[in-house]
């Protein structure tokens, strides 16, 4: 059985020179040793990643949806 993964790529802003690259926010499960879930941000020269407990993650997880919820909606636009 395969380990779930999620994927996204989106623009990724650092302080850098640069002011954004293209990148992918990877999570995914590793049960090898005790259960962990590992977070990636990916960018094109480097990738850092985060290993997480259960809770952690589902604390990230649950900060995500409450910011999320309470950003404003984008504008409508008429195309």
């Amino acid at each position: 059985m395969t380990a779930p993964t999620f994927k996204f790529t989106t623009h990724i802003t650092r302080d850098r020179l640069v002011t954004h690259h293209d990148g992918s926010l990877t999570v995914s499960l590793d049960a090898s040793t005790e259960p962990t879930v590992t977070l990636s941000v990916e960018g094109p020269d480097e990738t850092t990643d985060a290993t997480l407990t259960p809770t952690a993650a589902e604390a990230l997880g649950t900060a995500l949806v409450e910011t999320a919820m309470r950003a404003p909606a984008p504008e409508a636009t008429d195309e």
